[in-house]
């Protein structure tokens, strides 16, 4: 008696086309948890870097600035481009650099903030309004980063 045991054809190429239509639909998916994972990653970086700011501007007691920067050394650019936190009365002093986040990353900033926030040695903003930072990868989510008159930034998550 001859017993063979194994697969067979047929009931090879049905677990493959199985296989093929739940990797269908779990793609597109995967790519949208990407993005949103890519834009709360940069809010939380901006955000740390904003706490970072406000700290160092105690500590200092000085004036601290998170602001574009393109070059990273300067204050020049757009949100997309990156960041640094940096002291006011000496600029070459910098706490920190963000570089270029994540490519079609969309970084937009309400008021006064398109150009940075700056801190005074007590930890509130110097120029004292309610204003956001809001940040897109993808059409499904958005982070918005509040900050409040006192300097206070909060993050939130919008579904759009």
């Amino acid at each position: 008696m001859n017993k063979h045991s194994g697969f067979t054809l047929i009931e090879m190429m049905v677990t493959i086309v199985i296989m093929a239509i739940m990797v269908a639909f779990a793609v597109p998916n995967f790519s949208n948890m990407i993005e949103k994972n890519q834009s709360l990653s940069t809010a939380n970086d901006l955000l740390a870097d904003i706490l970072l700011a406000r700290s160092e501007a105690i500590k200092q007691d000085a004036l601290v600035s998170i602001c574009p920067s393109s070059d990273a050394t300067t204050c020049t650019g757009s949100w997309t481009d990156g960041w640094i936190v940096t002291l006011v009365a000496a600029p070459n002093t910098v706490f920190a650099v963000r570089e270029k986040p994540a490519s079609n990353m969309t970084i937009t900033a309400t008021g006064g903030l398109g150009t940075g926030l700056t801190y005074n040695g007590r930890g509130r903003r110097v120029i004292a309004a309610n204003e956001t930072i809001t940040i897109q990868k993808g059409s499904d989510w958005q982070y918005v980063l509040s900050i409040s008159l006192t300097g206070r930034p909060i993050v939130k998550e919008i579904k759009i």
